[in-house]
This record gives C-alpha cells, structure tokens and sequence, in this order.
C-alpha cells in the first residue's frame, strides 16, 4: 500500500521532469499586429480580418506523440474549448487554421489563423504540447486582440465651417463663396480611419486621409458641385458609409462678382441719366408752357389796349363836326 502511494506521489512529477530533462516545451508566443493578416494598425474587423499566433515547439527524438492542442476561452465563458488538434509529423502542411514549419530535428514553428469575432475580443488561447500518452506540457496564456465591428465608425463633417448632419438622407448646401472648404473628422475604435472626399464622382482632385481630411476647391464659374465622402475602418476597401452632398448654383466666383459689380454700377448710371433726362425734360416742358403762358397773356393785354384806344377815339366824333 505505501509503495503504490508512493508511485502516486512521485510518478508523475518525474515523468514531468522527465519531459523537461529531454527538452520537451512548448511556448505561444505573445500576439503581434504584424503577423495577423489585417490592415489595422491596432484592434482588428470582425468578419474581416484574421488573427495570427506564433508557437514554438521543442520535443526528443523518443517522444512517442508528437501533437498538439489549442484551446480558446472566451471572456464569457469560463471553460476553453478545444480550437485545434494536430499531429505535427504527419500533417505539418498549410492549412486555413494551422501551419507547420520543422526548423530543426526537433524543432517547430506554429502558426494558429482565427478568423476575427467580436466573440474572440480580448480572449485567452493556450496550447498543449503531448510528448506521450501519459503526459502533456502547458503553454503559458495569451490574449486576443480588441476586435470591432466595421460599422463601428463615426465622423464630423464641416462645409464652410457649418457642421452638417452626415446622417441627413438629403444633404443641400447653399452657397455664395467662391471657394469650398471641406473637413471630414473619421473617428473609431480600431484604426486608422480612412476617409476619400471628391466632387461630381471625379478622382483627378479626390482627396485621401486619415483621421481628419481636408478638401479645398476654387470654382471658376457658376457650377453645381456633388460632394461624395467615402469612410471606413483601416481600409477605404471596407468602406461603410458614403455621404453625398449637393451643392446649389448660389456659388459665385470672384470673376463673376466682379462683373455683376460692373453691371451694377453700370444700372446705377443708366438710371441716373434717365432720371436726369426726365428732369430735364419736364423743366423744358415747364418752361415752355410758362413762356407761352406768358404770350398769350401778353397778346390779350395788348389787344384789350388797343380796344380801349378805339373807343375813345369814336367818342370825339360828334364834338368836331
């Protein structure tokens, strides 16, 4: 009874010694953005993207099982669930999840592809390396990156320095200046945040960005402009939202506000010189009526003298004869 206690206690921890003393191990090592297949600079796009973790394997030329195990914890869930299996000597080729590489005799380079899943975010993965039947080595646990949703984006945007609801099914813009200024401000968790603005669907002056972009445009003449912004997480591949703004013929150029000037200035004088003429038209007209008033008054004057005359002359007749 006490040797089989005593096999109990101490058969294992020297099978596990063992494991070591023949360089058995296996090692998951931390997770790096640049060896997962994204565009991100950081987090990743569920649906999107793939994940990538990177192992290293040492084993002895006796080890008489050569596989391992992957397992993944999900934040909400308590217990790992077995993600992979495999036997690294007879299927070490590339696979959609798994890749093998032997970089010695006993040496081997693991890569493990997880599609993103906003399921996976921030959760654990560790692997299980079995030298044998009756025994297995742990690696240490890693941590899953942060993954988003691609919708998971945002923006402000400025015409002119006026803040304009992107989320507006009909966008207008009314417009008298001669130049436009656009400012997108492309906001989300995962980054960067491209954003492509461009008038009447034409690529010759788009403008690209990250974060905040800005698009100036002087107009020549009087034009209808269509705005088109393209915005998306990490990539404009991935684009999620597209705001389409109009903007009215209210838009003057600085050649055109010179002529309606000139045309101006040139009514104003046209209606000064009519309204001269009139004036001076109806000061003739005056005059003319109060010189000819006068005449005729005149002429009555006259003519009632000389009819005075002739009445006293016929009065003298009588005294003479």
């Amino acid at each position: 009874m006490l040797a089989v206690f005593l096999c109990a206690l101490l058969c294992v921890p020297l099978a596990f010694i063992q494991g070591f003393e023949n360089g058995a191990k296996i090692k998951l090592n931390e997770y790096k953005q640049g060896d997962s297949d994204t565009r991100c600079k950081y987090g990743l796009i569920s649906g999107v993207d793939t994940i990538v973790f990177k192992a290293d394997v040492d084993y002895s030329r006796d080890t008489t099982m050569k596989f391992v195990q992957f397992y993944i914890q999900q934040k909400t869930d308590p217990i790992p669930v077995l993600y992979i299996v495999f036997n690294f000597q007879e299927n070490c080729k590339g696979y959609d999840t798994y890749s093998c590489t032997h970089t010695g005799p006993t040496t081997l380079d693991i890569e493990i592809r997880v599609s993103a899943s906003k399921d996976y975010s921030g959760a654990k993965i560790y692997g299980k390396l079995f030298p044998s039947e009756s025994f297995e080595i742990n690696s240490e646990y890693q941590r899953f990156p942060q993954i988003y949703d691609a919708t998971d984006v945002s923006g402000k945007l400025l015409i002119n320095g006026k803040e304009i609801l992107i989320n507006s099914e009909d966008c207008m813009i009314r417009l008298n200046e001669p130049e436009i200024n656009i400012v997108f401000n492309c906001e989300s968790r995962a980054s960067p945040c491209w954003t492509k603005i461009s008038t009447n669907d034409s690529s010759a002056d788009a403008v690209q960005g990250v974060g905040l972009t800005v698009y100036n445009k002087r107009l020549e003449h009087l034009q209808d402009l269509f705005i088109t912004i393209k915005y998306g997480v990490c990539s404009l591949n991935f684009t999620v939202n597209t705001i389409g703004c109009k903007i009215k013929q209210e838009l003057r150029t600085s050649t055109e506000s010179h002529s309606n000037k000139i045309d101006l200035q040139s009514l104003w004088i046209i209606i000064i010189f009519v309204s001269i003429a009139t004036l001076m038209s109806i000061a003739l007209f005056l005059l003319v009526i109060f010189w000819y008033w006068h005449l005729v008054k005149k002429i009555a004057r006259l003519r009632k003298d000389q009819n005075h005359d002739d009445v006293s002359g016929n009065q003298l007749l009588p005294d003479e004869v």
